[in-house]
């Protein structure tokens, strides 16, 4: 998930790949990492968010489709459920 997290990956798609079912991988999934698909993609996705954050001359749209979200709105509401904080006040909080 680390290598592919900026394309649309889905846990349908995924169980596939490896010739399981959805249900399935789905339950595998959340015995061996405590969290479902769908969380731990976003906590991937939104690790890498942060990582760019810090490069100033990134656009909010460019770190969100960098990240795997086309949709900016979307990836606004996940950056603020999981950090607590909006992008801007992120990057103001790494300034010096």
């Amino acid at each position: 998930m680390e290598t592919w997290f900026r394309k649309d990956i889905s846990l349908i798609d995924s169980a596939e790949s490896v010739g399981i079912s959805p249900y399935y991988l789905s339950h595998i999934f959340k015995e061996r990492t405590g969290q479902t698909f769908v969380e731990y993609l976003s906590q991937v996705r939104i690790e890498e968010a942060k990582r760019l954050c810090s490069d100033t001359t990134l656009s909010l749209k460019e770190i969100s489709e960098q990240c795997g979200y086309l949709n900016i709105t979307y990836f606004c509401k996940v950056f603020k459920r999981l950090t607590g904080k909006t992008i801007g006040e992120y990057r103001k909080m790494l300034k010096p």
